[in-house]
C-alpha cells in the first residue's frame, strides 16, 4: 500500500491513515480552510478530492452561472461520458478510458458539447457510431437503444448484394428467428445459408391406406395399437 501521508491533492493534505472503509483504505486530510476530513485512498491518488466541501457551493454558483444546465439530460449525458473517460476510479474505466477511449478537447467543455449535440431528442442516449473511436462531433449522435443495440461491439456485419446489415437486422429482414441464425453462424454457416427457411417437421402427417387418409394417431386408434406401433409400420408401409 502506497504512504499517501503529507501528500497534497489540490486544496487537502494528507494527516494520516485511518480505520478502513469496508475494504477501503482511508486516509485523514486537512483542508485550507482548516477543515479535517476521511478520503479513500483511491480517491486520492486519483485526484478526485478539491477541497472538503467548503467551495462547493461556489463551485454549484459557477456552473450555473456559465450555462444553467447542471443535471438536465443533456449535462447528465455528458458529465457520465467525461467521467468513464477520464477518470480511473469510475465503474465503467474499464470499458472506456481503460481501453484508450477518449473525448476530444473541444467536448471537455460542456458548452462545446452541447452546441454540437444540441438538446436531447426523448427516448435516445449517446452513442459513439464507431465504437472503436472516442468521443467526438463526427463519431457521436443521440439513438435510440434499438439503434445502440445495432451498433454494439459484439454485433456480426453481414454483407448481402452489397448491404450491409447486422445478423439481427438480417434476420429480421428474412424473417427468420435470430436464434436460429446465431445456432447456424455458430456451426460456420454463411450468407444466405444463415436465413434459409427452416424445413417443416412432418408432425400430423396424413398415411393413406387403402384410399382412407388418416394421421398416425388416427390409425393407432383405429388399429387398436401404439402410436409406436403405428409409426413403425408407417415407415415400412
Amino acid at each position: 500500500m502506497i504512504d499517501l501521508t503529507n501528500r497534497t491533492v489540490n486544496k487537502l493534505r494528507v494527516l494520516r491513515r485511518v480505520e478502513n472503509v469496508g475494504r477501503q483504505p482511508a486516509w485523514l486530510c486537512v483542508c485550507k480552510c482548516g477543515t479535517e476530513k476521511r478520503f479513500l485512498g483511491m480517491h486520492l491518488r486519483a485526484g478526485t478530492p478539491v477541497d472538503c466541501g467548503c467551495e462547493l457551493p461556489q463551485r454549484m454558483r459557477a456552473a450555473q452561472i456559465t450555462h444553467g444546465m447542471t443535471d438536465t439530460p443533456e449535462w447528465t449525458a455528458w458529465n457520465s461520458m467525461v467521467q468513464r473517460c477520464t477518470c480511473k476510479t469510475h465503474a465503467a474505466w474499464g470499458d472506456y478510458g481503460g481501453r484508450g477511449i477518449t473525448v476530444c478537447k473541444r467536448w471537455l467543455k460542456f458548452e462545446n458539447f452541447f452546441k454540437d449535440m444540441g438538446p436531447r431528442p426523448a427516448g435516445t442516449t449517446l452513442d459513439r457510431k464507431n465504437n472503436a473511436r472516442g468521443y467526438s462531433p463526427a463519431n457521436c449522435r443521440w439513438a435510440t437503444w434499438e439503434e445502440q443495440q445495432n451498433n454494439r461491439r459484439s454485433n456480426v456485419s453481414i454483407t448481402i448484394d452489397g448491404d450491409t446489415r447486422t445478423m439481427k437486422q438480417w434476420a429480421t429482414h428474412f424473417g427468420v428467428k435470430y436464434s436460429v441464425v446465431k445456432a447456424r453462424h455458430a456451426k460456420g454457416a454463411v450468407g444466405m445459408e444463415l436465413f434459409a427457411a427452416s424445413p417443416r417437421k412432418p408432425y400430423g402427417r396424413r398415411l393413406i391406406i387403402d384410399g382412407v387418409p388418416m394421421t398416425i394417431t388416427q390409425w393407432a386408434k383405429h388399429l387398436g395399437v401404439t402410436y409406436k406401433e403405428a409409426w413403425q409400420r408407417a415407415r415400412n408401409f
